[in-house]
């Protein structure tokens, strides 16, 4: 055999060789698993690859918790507790490190003091336009956990008495040892969490799968989505804002948002109202009018890193109105917004924040 060609077939009987070696100590990437589920009167999805022992019994375990814990649809909830008490309750509230906790174990009363600490800062942080302590005026609008109707006579003397126990300030909080007593100074005051607890859901979810070791997912409840790595692709997880038309279907978008590590949360009028002598009022009250709002806002889209943030602040925003909104938004550096307006003619048009991109 001649010698330059022996060489040649030697060298590419070793090459194939290598390849092959490397080829086969490459493992494949995982697949991407799909999980849902129903929650706090909606439904989960959540995306996710990867990770070591992803129990969705857990994950129900965890929102069955949350909704035990704040939701003021079941009557023997924490919140309902205090909701109808007269002065007010008591919880353990041990601080916690919920990195590589088992988080399914955590105490109802962990729940509701997280969701009062993150309302308390972000009471101050959305100049008073995000407060829990709305619940009897979103009661009185046809629009909590009483039957809901809508009001045909308006009763503006009722609605001032009640703004006379609306303010997260009319709670006092007194912190005793491993527990923190929550006092009312007035036997009226009732909490609402419900525009941050899918955030809060949705952030604790992604702690569990972090926490299991996942790198890439998308954890949606109703509507409310955190993304964590990248999609299947390779690349950051894509979020469609829908149509603000309450005739459109759920699947018309009217804006696509990647999120690469962040969370983004809706709020709007378009859907959840009532109408009254051919005039529409929304579900989102103003805690210093005490009237749903009326502006000419029909859709506000936050991002932030967690989902309660922005889901807490999507509620602010829709109070605002734009113009207050986008100050508000444009001075805080860890938020950005898209907020959709109509034209008068049925078209839409998208206003953003200064890094909304």
């Amino acid at each position: 055999m001649n010698q330059h060609l022996f060489k040649y077939l030697l060298f590419f009987v070793l090459s194939a060789c290598f390849f092959s070696a490397c080829k086969s100590d490459v493992k494949p990437a995982k697949a991407f698993v799909k999980l849902n589920g129903k929650t706090m009167g909606t439904t989960y999805n959540i995306t996710y690859q990867g990770g070591n022992k992803i129990n969705q019994t857990d994950i129900d375990k965890i929102l069955a918790d949350i909704n035990q814990s704040v939701s003021t649809y079941i009557p023997n909830s924490l919140i309902s507790q205090f909701n109808s008490s007269t002065t007010g309750i008591t919880i353990e509230a041990k601080p916690v490190a919920l990195t590589n906790l088992d988080l399914k174990d955590l105490s109802l009363d962990y729940h509701f003091y997280r969701n009062m600490a993150a309302a308390l800062k972000l009471y101050e942080s959305s100049l008073h336009f995000y407060d829990p302590t709305c619940m009897p005026l979103v009661n009185y609008w046809g629009f909590g956990y009483k039957p809901k109707k809508a009001i045909t006579d308006i009763d503006s003397l009722k609605v001032n008495e009640m703004l006379a126990y609306v303010g997260l300030e009319k709670i006092k909080v007194q912190s005793r040892g491993d527990s923190v007593l929550y006092s009312k100074t007035h036997p009226s005051i009732e909490l609402d969490f419900s525009a941050s607890a899918k955030g809060y859901g949705v952030d604790l979810i992604t702690q569990y799968l972090i926490n299991q070791g996942v790198e890439n997912a998308l954890i949606e409840i109703g509507g409310e989505t955190r993304g964590i790595g990248v999609n299947k692709q390779g690349k950051p997880w894509k979020i469609g804002i829908n149509t603000p038309d309450p005739n459109a279907n759920v699947s018309e978008f009217e804006y696509i948002v990647e999120l690469s590590n962040q969370s983004v949360a809706s709020s709007g009028n378009y859907r959840n109202f009532h109408e009254v002598n051919g005039r529409k009022y929304g579900h989102e009250i103003n805690p210093i009018t005490g009237y749903p709002s009326q502006n000419q806002l029909l859709s506000v889209s936050i991002i932030s890193q967690e989902c309660l943030v922005a889901d807490a602040f999507a509620t602010a925003a829709m109070v605002l109105g734009l113009e207050k909104a986008k100050t508000l938004i444009e001075n805080n550096k860890d938020l950005e917004a898209l907020f959709i307006i109509g034209d008068g003619n049925g078209g839409y048009e998208l206003i953003k924040s200064s890094g909304f991109h």
